[in-house]
Formats: structure tokens, sequence, C-alpha cells
């Protein structure tokens, strides 16, 4: 009976490979000027390239600062228009670093947007 129970288990796990979807977390981007959004992962978690995406509203991102574990931090130009449900494509970062917050600066088009982070390890 373990035995069974062991197979479907595998069966319903799904398999982490080394270039899986990490989501970080996500925030939301006001429309009343320029605002900061912070996302803060429970854990320190490590990724070598970060992905954007916009739920509900347009929004534009200016740039994204990501700071890791050891202190350090690093500025990223995005400075890209995102419409509703809309990814932007994969931002790659010096090398695999463990990190702790990303800060977006940007704007909602209208009202409020949520923007979702999403990480990835090569």
């Amino acid at each position: 009976m373990r035995i069974v129970f062991g197979l479907l288990a595998c069966l319903f796990t799904p398999l982490t490979l080394a270039s899986d979807e990490i989501r970080f977390g996500s925030t939301l981007l006001l429309s009343v000027g320029e605002s900061e959004a912070i996302v803060k992962p429970l854990v320190c978690r490590y990724a070598n390239q970060l992905q954007l995406k916009v739920e509900e509203q347009e929004a534009h991102i200016e740039a994204i600062r990501v700071y890791y574990k050891d202190g350090s931090s690093k500025n990223l130009k995005v400075n890209r228009t995102l419409g509703k449900d809309q990814r932007s494509g994969w931002i790659k970062l010096e090398r695999r670093k463990c990190i702790n917050k990303i800060r977006i600066e940007g704007y909602a088009k209208r009202k409020v947007a949520e923007v979702k982070v999403y990480g990835r390890r090569d």
C-alpha cells in the first residue's frame, strides 16, 4: 500500500528543474505620479533573471532595484509600458544571488495596477 501511495505522490508532484519559475510576490502601483512599490519574499530566493506581469490595469515600469542578502543592490532600467495581463521579457541579472527585496518604480495608467514579480535560475 505504501508503494502505491509513493507512486501516486511522484506522479502528482511537479519536477523541480534548474530553470523553474519562482514567484517572488506582488505589489501595487498607484496612478498618482510615480510611485515605488516593494516586493519582499518571505525567504531569500536565488535567481539570475526577473520577469514582471501586470494585472488588471496598464502600467508603466521605469526601473527595478534588486536588493541582495549580501547588502549589495542593482538598479535595472526597464522603461516599458505593459498592458493588462501582459508579461515583460526576462530581465537578466549579473549572476545568481540571493534576492531579499525588489523595488519597482513606475505608475499605473488608471487607478491601481498589480505587478507580480517572477524569477528564474539558469
